[in-house]
């Protein structure tokens, strides 16, 4: 693992001790950058994996989509639940630069923006998703979600 890859983590983690969020960090030897490669590499059933989708709306504001791993999210659904146009998906560029951690490995909490959430998502206790790198995985429990001001909706395709 390189040192970007671990300053990520270590920010992510430092930001989940500062809240008092219920969640864990876990690091594996190989690249979880796919859902794919996250279900192989951990183990982990394909419906404990959530993808975070950073996207750009229209007044330029970084929003963040929940969704399942086996899922996409709908940016139209999107911008009917915050009354706006649809918002782009962003580059990965745009993505490192709006919430500081690159794709991939791109957790849901940790930055300012707009949440959304599949409501799929609260189906289960806990969710695995980026965790900072393309190496490890934030263990978020569900329950946690509704501390960051999330608007929670059908937002998958």
């Amino acid at each position: 693992m390189d040192n970007t890859s671990s300053e990520y983590e270590t920010r992510l983690k430092e930001y989940v001790e500062a809240q008092n969020i219920k969640a864990e960090h876990l690091v594996y030897k190989e690249s979880l950058h796919t859902v794919a490669d996250a279900v192989r590499v951990s183990g982990i059933g394909i419906e404990l994996i959530a993808k975070t989708i950073v996207m750009v709306g229209q007044d330029g504001k970084t929003i963040v989509a929940f969704v399942p791993g086996k899922s996409r999210a709908s940016t139209k659904r999107v911008g009917k639940l915050l009354n706006q146009a649809p918002p782009n998906i962003a580059s990965a560029e745009e993505a490192l630069e709006l919430t500081g951690y690159p794709i991939g490995g791109t957790p849901f909490i940790g930055y300012p923006a707009i949440r959304v959430v599949d409501k799929k998502i609260l189906e289960v206790e806990a969710v695995y998703s980026g965790g900072g790198s393309d190496r490890s995985l934030l263990k978020l429990w569900t329950s946690e979600i509704e501390k960051f001001d999330t608007k929670i909706a059908r937002i998958r395709k």
